[in-house]
């Protein structure tokens, strides 16, 4: 079973909403920025490849054309294009020898240059065009990187836009989890949130409904438990004085006074179970309740006495092992009633045999020879109403849930299992 503290703690792990928006944000603006590098890369491309090697190409064609009708028409020469024949011998080096079609850089030392050049033959010559860097250049930033940039900064801002309402938004959220986070337990005080009619503002009447609701049955129960606990000592008391007045009667036989005598230790018992039961109830915090030094030698030892009656006809042996001494502070009736119930599960399970009662600098053993639980019993053995040694004895299986309940609040630890011999074996850790 998951504690409380472990729930917080994992809460405490969990991301808040505002971090997961920001990195939803942060998310979009890396892929905006990926897909801006990658637009700039296929405009570059389209721009470098398809624009200017079908300019170039166009250019040829029109000077092959022209050049066929008169052969006198001049070569290609302007700011951003430059134009060679093969026949008229001043082709530059590094471009002879290429093979018609277009070529993206070829670097061309007289001008100290890396130029796209296109060649493209005719008749008996071939024509070379080279085409202006600074054009590509303009091209590229008028045609690709000023409207992606462009587009950039529009995108940037509405991300940044959509953060900031973002964050407004559940800001009321956050703020409504931080007071509700605050409520101790009964306290049902007004959430201090601005007036709205949307989900938030619907949100928080519902928490202040629900925390009112919860406040109403806490008081009432409280007022319940009060009520039972008057009610339960009033008989109480009257019990034990009629068991007072029959003890101090002289004509009592010895079985007579030993059964007189149980009842009355069965009564100041419940007595003292009593206000632990009112603890378990209605008390947040067990430390406030009134806390003693204990001797668990003493209490284990006059918990086996409390307890021999079950064993009354039956052989079976007791054998009660101190190994150290050991004191605690703690409310002693919640510490008699888990050592009680282990112990009295022991006696009362136990039809022969022995049952061994050990206790150790931190840990308490308590080991019978009687009935195992069932297998498919154990990892529910803690709670309500689950009886794991079978129906042969009187109950209605709530002792281990309580003493569950009381190790929970004091920081003890139970745990209980079959042993080899085929019995029980509780092991109660301080």
């Amino acid at each position: 079973m998951v504690s409380v503290t472990e729930s917080v703690n994992r809460m405490k792990l969990n991301t808040g909403i505002k971090t997961r928006i920001a990195l939803v944000f942060l998310f979009q603006g890396v892929l905006i920025s990926l897909a801006a590098v990658g637009s700039l890369v296929a405009a570059s491309y389209v721009i470098e490849k398809v624009l200017v090697e079908e300019a170039l190409a166009l250019e040829a064609e029109y000077f092959i054309d022209n050049i066929q009708h008169d052969p006198q028409y001049p070569l290609p020469l302007t700011k951003n294009l430059t134009g060679y024949r093969a026949s008229a011998g001043n082709v530059p080096p590094e471009l002879t020898g290429l093979e018609p079609g277009f070529y993206r850089s070829i670097e061309i030392h007289s001008i100290n240059s890396n130029r796209p050049v296109y060649v493209s033959r005719f008749d008996d010559d071939t024509l070379y065009l080279l085409y202006g860097e600074q054009s590509i250049d303009a091209l590229v930033y008028y045609f690709g990187l000023l409207p992606l940039a462009s587009v950039l900064v529009v995108l940037y801002l509405m991300a940044g836009l959509g953060y900031i309402f973002a964050r407004r938004a559940v800001s009321p959220v956050v703020a409504l989890a931080r007071q509700v986070k605050s409520l101790t337990p009964g306290e049902a005080r007004p959430l201090k949130l601005p007036q709205s009619n949307d989900e938030v503002g619907t949100l928080a009447a519902a928490l202040e409904q629900y925390a009112q609701r919860v406040t109403d049955t806490l008081e009432r129960e409280r007022q319940f438990t009060s009520d039972v606990s008057h009610e339960l000592r009033t008989p109480l008391t009257v019990l034990n004085g009629a068991v007072q007045v029959l003890l101090g009667t002289p004509e009592l036989t010895e079985f007579q006074r030993d059964k007189l005598q149980m009842m009355q230790r069965s009564i100041r018992d419940m007595n003292e179970l009593i206000p632990v039961l009112l603890l378990i109830a209605r008390e947040h915090d067990p430390t406030s309740a009134r806390s003693e030094t204990c001797n668990l030698a003493d209490v284990v030892a006059q918990e086996i006495e409390n307890h021999r009656s079950l064993l009354a006809e039956k052989p079976v042996e007791v054998r009660f092992l101190r190994h150290a001494d050991r004191e605690l502070n703690t409310v002693p009736q919640a510490l008699a009633i888990v050592i009680g119930n282990l112990i009295r599960n022991a006696f009362l399970y136990t039809e022969a045999g022995e049952v061994v009662v050990t206790l150790q600098s931190n840990r308490l053993l308590v080991e019978d020879t009687g009935t195992g639980i069932h297998k498919a019993d154990l990892p529910h053995l803690f709670k309500r109403h689950i009886r794991g040694r079978g129906q042969s004895q009187p109950g209605q299986g709530i002792g281990l849930a309580l003493v569950k309940q009381l190790c929970d609040r004091f920081g003890w630890r139970i745990t209980v299992q079959n042993s080899a011999s085929g019995g029980v074996i509780a092991s109660l850790t301080f």
